[in-house]
């Protein structure tokens, strides 16, 4: 019972149980500047976080949703602890928006003569910048409290570009991207302060 009113679907502020399956597998932990430790895990569709105290006490336990997996494929997360705040970025890349080959054949047949001549075309295509749906959330390492930034409703038909989306810095985060992703031709910078 303690368990499940410690419980948070991040972002929400909802004590929501979720089912999951494949984990958690917990795999990295930050030490926060008031001893407090942070432990970030993964499940099939799902990011898992621990928050305890500094004397091992259970805070809170969150489960860190990614976007529609039926039109989405996870891309990457990054994790940043600056004091007593937690930030994870969550990275999803839209199927239309993917950067597999996409190959298309085609045949035309003509007849000359006694002579069939049939030509066959193959178009490959592929997206080469990396395009994806990014999820701030960021985490009051003291309370426990979570909140979440979508890009999305900051910026109108925002797309993150690259790698590894966010890049942190002292004062903040930055976000580069392009709004209308491919097809717009105008690049945007988000950037979020501490």
């Amino acid at each position: 019972k303690d368990f499940a009113a410690k419980f948070e679907l991040a972002g929400s502020g909802k004590a929501k149980l979720q089912k999951f399956t494949g984990g958690p597998n917990f795999y990295q932990a930050k030490t926060l500047e008031n001893g407090n430790v942070f432990i970030l895990g993964k499940s099939d569709g799902f990011h898992h976080g621990i928050l305890l105290s500094a004397g091992h006490e259970l805070i809170k336990y969150y489960v860190f949703p990614h976007a529609d997996v039926t039109k989405n494929n996870y891309h990457t997360h990054q994790l940043k602890v600056k004091g007593n705040q937690i930030y994870l970025v969550n990275s999803d890349q839209p199927h239309e928006l993917s950067n597999a080959v996409q190959e298309s054949t085609s045949s035309s047949s003509r007849t000359s003569g006694n002579l069939k001549i049939t030509t066959t075309t193959t178009t490959k295509q592929q997206i080469f910048e990396i395009y994806h749906l990014t999820q701030l959330f960021v985490i009051d390492g003291v309370s426990g409290k979570s909140e979440l930034k979508l890009l999305s409703d900051i910026q109108k038909s925002f797309n993150s570009m690259g790698d590894t989306p966010a890049l942190f810095t002292s004062d903040a985060i930055y976000f580069p991207g392009r709004i209308k992703a491919p097809k717009g031709k105008e690049l945007s910078l988000i950037r979020i302060d501490y």
